[in-house]
């Protein structure tokens, strides 16, 4: 391929500030106590506390000060109100009582925006009342602040460009939210006594009928024994009338159907294939309430896998332990109702309860404590449960290790300049530059993952420099192939890229300036990010920094791996390090050995040796081509516990240690 002439990129324009939300958007009711978010999701729940310091008004005055909060998150347009303060009188630093419940989530871009204002009637209505100013921030840098704090200013641009206050930040997990649950159960009696009963005759009347004696006159019999004998050459076999050759064939296949009829009874799995399902009642249903009512609108918690290795409804089956927040079952409110039920999963029926439970959570430690042996709950109408094990435990969060600092997360990105991505000058290939388009574009596959998973690490990182690394490209001047290399912007130099726009700027610089090749190679990038992340935290410890300096890989690849016993075992000799490595397969390739890169499904082997923890994950591009804040979450989901298992199973730590 002929190398591309060299020419700088063009400028970048910032992004433009989003609107302030609408002031005239509708307040949600004024009491927000039964707020809350979706179950499904792998967050924790945070109190955010509010003040604010040296408010300017326009009057000079000290304000009847509130606090609006609203939340956004990536891929989102629209600001969603989460709650308001209180109103504090006539005070230029106000410290504001309401406390903002919010669900954090590692690997969502969560946006916070405080709106400041002061109070010029009793009107819900924005409009009403006089914008002080605005600040906008990350959830992420609120929970991972040094200091347990985050200051930022407060503007108004309609007043004036510098600030009219500022507004100060604080978030922690709520103490529920790190307490967990485990609960191993199994469900019985899932067959009423009605029930049980007319099978067991249903049974037996079935085996009557197969032992009954032959109904049929002692001709019969003969004739029966002569046809089913042997044939023998001095004797010829007594031939029967037709009518009682029939009743005899007849009667023989009733006695055969029967027999399978009692077969078909006596080894028939249940008629169900049930789960168990735990809902909670929202916080507006009190425990004097019927739980039996229709108008509570029961929110599912846990659902467990459907059960259909067992054959007997009266001994039933155990499951599988599983974990729960306190929090998750309670939301803070030790008075909040719940319902444990099996669930019928019949193709005819589904969803239909077949026996339920209603309790609390303080009752059901209480009756788990004071029980001899297993404690049983019997279940209406049929059926029980009994609580095979029921443990409590404190458990250190990911929230711990964020709060004030202690991991500092950085950005490592590796990128694939394999000729199999197309000419980079031709609109519609992976690594079309952008470089040369006239008028706007969008960003290719490459440009869009690198943004996408830097702009949410930015938010936990107190180093902007991103090491970045290329490789299976021909490079001048004697354009030899290389395998690893760095990339930078050629006008800067230097070893790292500033910055998540700097990253880009450096791809789309170092486009220009090399030819693409091949083949696919990992091994030669994870050896020098191996040393890259080694010194880091040699850097860390000689600077006497208490904190985890922890990486995240970042490989951008479109093709099949070519030394894939190599990378094996360069992954795990890097599963030492406090390292995570997202790999995001670009295109349509066969990524088949990238999947068997992915640690989800247990630790990296090869021989007898084999990776200490979990740490890779491979994401194809094109399954969220659509929507980048779901690749996001996919990429990024992973890291909490990732880092997680770095510090228990490696460092040997059960909580982290701050100066």
């Amino acid at each position: 391929m002929q190398d591309p002439p060299s020419r700088p990129p063009p400028p970048i324009p910032p992004t433009p500030p989003s609107a302030l939300p609408s002031p005239h958007v509708r307040p949600p009711p004024p009491d927000h106590s039964d707020d809350h978010f979706p179950l499904a999701s792998r967050g924790t729940k945070v109190d955010v506390r509010v003040s604010c310091k040296d408010l300017t008004t326009v009057d000079g005055l000290a304000p009847n000060s509130f606090v609006v909060v609203f939340h956004r998150t990536s891929g989102k347009s629209d600001w969603q109100e989460i709650s308001r303060s209180d109103t504090v009188a006539r005070h230029f630093s106000p410290s504001y009582r309401r406390i903002f419940q919010i669900e954090y989530r590692f690997e969502l871009y969560q946006q916070l925006r405080i709106v400041v204002f002061e109070r010029c009637s009793q009107s819900e209505n924005l409009n009403h009342h006089t914008l002080i100013g605005v600040a906008d921030c990350t959830l992420g840098r609120i929970v991972s602040a040094r200091g347990a704090s985050l200051e930022i200013p407060l503007i108004n641009v309609s007043r004036s460009t510098h600030p009219v206050g500022t507004v100060c930040l604080s978030a922690e997990e709520i103490l529920s939210a790190k307490k967990k649950i485990t609960l191993t159960l199994a469900f019985s009696n899932l067959m009423s006594d009605e029930q049980r009963v007319a099978q067991h005759h249903h049974l037996q009347s079935l085996r009557a009928q197969l032992n009954a004696p032959i109904d049929t006159p002692h001709l019969q019999r003969r004739g029966i024994s002569a046809l089913t004998s042997r044939f023998k050459k001095d004797r010829q076999p007594a031939v029967l009338p037709a009518q009682l050759q029939n009743k005899v064939i007849t009667q023989q296949t009733e006695r055969e159907q029967l027999q399978q009829q009692i077969s078909v009874v006596e080894t028939a799995p249940p008629p169900f294939v049930p789960f168990l399902s735990i809902m909670r009642a929202p916080k507006s249903a009190s425990a004097a309430m019927d739980p039996n009512s229709p108008n509570i609108p029961w929110e599912e918690v846990y659902k467990s896998a459907s059960v259909n290795d067992y054959t007997d409804l009266t001994e039933g089956v155990e499951l599988k332990p599983f974990t729960l927040s306190e929090y998750d079952l309670t939301e803070g409110d030790d008075g909040r109702l719940l319902k444990l039920a099996v669930v019928q999963t019949q193709a005819t029926s589904t969803g239909r309860i077949v026996g339920e439970h209603v309790t609390t959570f303080p009752a059901l430690r209480r009756m788990c404590a004071n029980a001899q042996e297993h404690p049983v709950m019997a279940l209406n109408p049929i059926g029980k449960l009994t609580v095979r094990k029921f443990e409590e435990k404190m458990e250190p969060s990911f929230i711990e290790y964020l709060r004030g600092g202690w991991c500092d997360f950085g950005l490592i990105c590796a990128i694939d300049f394999t000729s199999s991505n197309g000419d980079p000058r031709r609109p519609g290939t992976r690594h079309y530059n952008t470089s040369y388009a006239v008028g706007p574009t969008s960003p290719n596959e490459y440009e869009a993952a690198m943004r996408t998973v830097g702009n949410m690490l930015a938010s936990y990182s107190s180093d902007y420099r991103i090491p970045a690394y290329g490789f299976g490209a021909n490079l001048p001047p004697n354009y030899n192939v290389s395998h690893c290399f760095p990339v930078t912007e050629s006008e800067i130099g230097g070893r790292f890229c500033q910055g998540v726009e700097g990253l880009i700027r450096a791809y789309k610089s170092t486009l220009n300036r090399i030819q693409l090749f091949g083949p696919t190679i990992f091994s030669e990038v994870l050896r020098t990010v191996g040393v890259v992340v080694s010194r880091r935290t040699e850097a860390a410890v000689r600077a006497g920094d208490n904190s985890l300096a922890y990486s995240v890989l970042l490989i951008l690849t479109d093709g099949v791996i070519s030394d894939y016993d190599a990378t094996v075992a360069e992954l795990i000799q890097l599963s030492a390090l406090p390292l995570s490595i997202v790999i995001i397969g670009v295109g349509s390739e066969d990524f088949g050995r990238m999947h068997a890169l992915d640690c989800s499904k247990g630790p990296l082997r090869r021989g007898t040796d084999f990776a200490l923890r979990e740490f890779v994950q491979f994401v194809p591009y094109q399954d969220f081509k659509g929507d980048l804040s779901v690749l996001a979450e996919r990429v990024l989901g992973g890291i909490p516990e990732q880092v997680l298992s770095y510090v228990t199973k490696v460092r040997g730590e059960s909580a982290p240690t701050r100066q």
